[in-house]
């Protein structure tokens, strides 16, 4: 996180913590300046379209059965195939599937501390302390490529910013939320 930014509920990944070498990352997104820790669902990804969700049965390493139980409008969970059931495997096929034609956004799936199901979206939502004027806060945004801009003062709260990324990878939005 930049110095200047608090984090409300933007998703994060810093796999540069991982402790040992092969360690998994520990991913996790914040909850006002609280990280929370996420564990990865290798059995499914979730899927935004741009064409129809029958796409999904095309791509190399998806099943046809897809996960009813999360619904989400305009997306698809698709599960994986066994063979690419592994931290390994569900990284190389986000990373593939986000740059296949019929995909606009491709996210893996994680499971929370209480056990729900999380998907990254693109978009992400930045705070800045008191302070921080809007020049500084739109230079910090630009210099990290976090994205375009939807709203600033978001939702009523001053210094809160909402942005889209534009990453077609929710691996790389939780990259970019952690900078």
């Amino acid at each position: 996180n930049h110095a200047g930014a608090r984090n409300f509920v933007t998703m994060g990944s810093t796999p540069t913590l991982a402790a040992r070498e092969g360690a998994p990352p520990a991913w996790h997104f914040y909850y006002f300046d609280r990280p929370v820790s996420l564990r990865l669902d290798v059995t499914r990804l979730a899927i935004r379209w741009n064409e129809d969700v029958s796409s999904a049965s095309r791509l190399s390493g998806l099943t046809d059965q897809v996960d009813a139980s999360l619904p989400l409008r305009g997306w698809s969970v698709p599960f994986v195939d066994t063979s690419l059931q592994s931290q390994g495997g569900i990284m190389e096929l986000v990373e593939r599937t986000a740059v296949a034609a019929p995909a606009a956004f491709v996210s893996p799936v994680f499971l929370s501390e209480s056990g729900e199901s999380i998907v990254v979206s693109q978009e992400l939502i930045v705070g800045f302390p008191r302070g921080v004027d809007e020049a500084e806060a739109n230079g910090v945004l630009a210099r990290f490529g976090a994205g375009e801009l939807l709203a600033r003062d978001w939702a009523g709260m001053p210094n809160v910013y909402r942005l889209r990324s534009a990453a077609r990878s929710g691996f790389d939005v939780l990259q970019t939320a952690n900078l």
